[in-house]
């Protein structure tokens, strides 16, 4: 009589992401954090399918370059020693890292769709974009600084392929103009601008399905009953007093700057939605993680949120 074979055992990976700001890494953020949310779709799509069956199951993926497809092979292929299933539920961000995790704990959350944001960063994340209309340099302005620009546009030059190098000369030169030439002493970019760019990120990330792949559109990629929590730190401008107990002196008051802005998703029973916050409160702490006060002018983006939007912020009242 044969030994039926084993069912190798079931273990998870819980990771807890931390992603570091900074303005030069918005664009290499997101694509981390894209890679991270393949691995955990591919991890949905291994463990769907049924008892013993998910060891021979082709690969559902269409394009067997997609990096989501090596994922699945590799779970499977690891899958006769131990069943492992991939796991986030802790993110912390700040700055850039804030933005980029703000956007995956979403997709973990509600099974949204990052593949939107590649277009975001790449066209809408931009100097000609986000510059403040009223900062804008025109055809005159400083124009004394045209002649600094051209020399240092030859310069630079030199070392790039000539067709490739010719056009990304051409860009860089034009948005360098642009923005050098515009205000100075105060904020350039427009805050409200930034913020309508992230809100219309959330707002457009579509269910998250692919054509051949084993997934409900909109499935979550944690189990039912596993909470999702997200930490994203802020810098309270003008900062908030706070006691310290001592010994001597008993007591000290100083002034604290740092905020932390805390989404929980409590885990539902399976059939009920996962939520891990409206898109305007979302957007707005993406927003406030983000803030350089001599980048982008303070504006007030609770009031332009509820009202030029109209989007649902539960438990927040527009200021009159």
């Amino acid at each position: 009589m044969s030994t039926p074979p084993k069912t190798p055992k079931t273990k998870e990976l819980r990771l807890a992401l931390v992603c570091y700001g900074g303005i030069s890494l918005a664009i290499y953020m997101h694509g981390v954090t894209k890679e991270i949310w393949k691995l955990l779709r591919a991890s949905r799509a291994f463990h769907t399918a049924p008892d013993g069956a998910e060891f021979s199951a082709a690969n559902p993926y269409d394009d067997p370059t997609d990096t989501e497809a090596v994922y699945f092979d590799l779970l499977r292929e690891i899958g006769s020693h131990v069943k492992l299933r991939v796991l986030v539920d802790i993110i912390a961000g700040a700055s850039a890292g804030g933005i980029n995790g703000v956007m995956l704990a979403k997709a973990i959350a509600d099974g949204s769709s990052l593949e939107p944001h590649r277009s975001m960063w790449l066209d809408n994340a931009d100097v000609e974009e986000l510059l403040d209309p009223a900062a804008r340099s025109n055809r005159w302005s400083k124009f004394y600084m045209r002649p600094v620009l051209w020399l240092w546009n030859r310069l630079k030059a030199g070392g790039l392929e000539p067709e490739f190098g010719r056009k990304l000369n051409e860009e860089m030169h034009r948005k360098l103009s642009l923005f050098v030439r515009s205000r100075w002493f105060k904020p350039p970019f427009s805050g409200v601008r930034f913020a309508r760019m992230l809100l219309d990120g959330l707002e457009q990330m579509p269910p998250s399905a692919r054509k051949a792949a084993p997934c409900a559109a909109g499935e979550a990629l944690l189990p039912p009953g596993v909470p999702l929590d997200l930490f994203v730190t802020v810098t309270d401008y003008f900062g908030y007093r706070q006691r310290i107990r001592m010994h001597s002196p008993p007591e000290v008051v100083e002034r604290e700057h740092r905020m932390i802005f805390t989404f929980r998703d409590p885990g539902r029973d399976p059939g009920q939605k996962r939520s891990l916050g409206s898109n305007a409160s979302l957007a707005f702490a993406a927003r406030a993680t983000a803030s350089f006060p001599a980048c982008s002018r303070r504006q007030p983006l609770r009031r332009w949120i509820r009202r030029s939007r109209k989007a649902a912020w539960h438990g927040r009242t527009a200021p009159p």
